[in-house]
């Protein structure tokens, strides 16, 4: 086996062993870390990058502090004014006629900003009964219109400590964009990250997944697997008027 460059002095694969304990609200923070770190990088932000990196440095698993704009603990959650004004400008910009559905327009309009979101008229009128049950069919069939990533499980977080090890490759990319270097070969980053001797394949891998992972929508998925994972208290039945 030939020899291969030396990693960075700060570098330490064995510093990211904990992540195999990380729920998913520690993924979320980590994801969220390292995401913030990009757009400093982006924006030319070198000495805040700096400063926060090095505490990544001392403490992979370091809070930041990051919290993205979004109510992302809630999948329902009632609209506000300023994100109804926001989407209902858009709409006046737009040829829309009295009987166009506002999802169908904001999504054509913008996908990449509405394809997640819905809004709808709640008539609290009516029987809970109704209200769960058409609720329900337009869930199903809403859901079907619209592309959307599985939920992220345990499985898959522990695919990315173990076998797609993204923590540790993602901390050496922004090191290398930081000092303006390139990464090295896929051979040499095979032995910076652990990985199966000469596995080549499995570096892309790593670098693939890093690229879909280190994103706000990840990060609020994250968010979504941890509210959906962690009990809730009971609430008591909502009187039906109907009754």
């Amino acid at each position: 086996m030939r020899p291969t460059s030396p990693a960075p002095i700060w570098f330490d694969i064995g510093k990211y062993l904990p992540a195999l304990n990380l729920g998913f609200r520690d993924w979320a923070t980590q994801i969220g870390n390292r995401f913030y770190l990009g757009t400093l990088l982006d924006a030319g932000k070198l000495e805040e990058f700096d400063e926060l990196f090095n505490q990544v440095i001392s403490d992979p698993f370091v809070d930041l502090g990051f919290s993205g704009a979004f109510p992302s603990d809630k999948a329902v959650y009632p609209l506000t004014f300023g994100v109804a004004k926001t989407f209902t400008k858009v709409l006046a910009e737009s040829n829309c006629v009295g009987k166009d559905v506002c999802d169908e327009k904001l999504y054509e309009f913008h996908p990449d900003i509405y394809a997640g979101q819905a809004h709808l008229f709640v008539n609290l009128r009516a029987p809970n009964t109704l209200l769960i049950k058409q609720f329900s069919n337009w869930l199903e069939e809403s859901l079907l219109k619209r592309k959307r990533e599985p939920a992220i499980t345990e499985s898959v977080t522990q695919t990315w400590a173990v076998n797609h090890p993204i923590l540790p490759y993602q901390d050496l990319r922004l090191w290398h964009m930081r000092n303006k270097k390139v990464l090295p070969s896929d051979f040499v980053m095979t032995d910076w990250l652990s990985l199966e001797s000469g596995n080549r394949d499995t570096v892309r891998a790593v670098r693939e997944k890093a690229k879909r992972v280190f994103t706000l929508d990840c990060y609020f998925d994250l968010k979504f697997s941890a509210s959906d994972s962690e009990p809730t208290e009971a609430s008591p039945p909502l009187p039906d008027v109907h009754d």
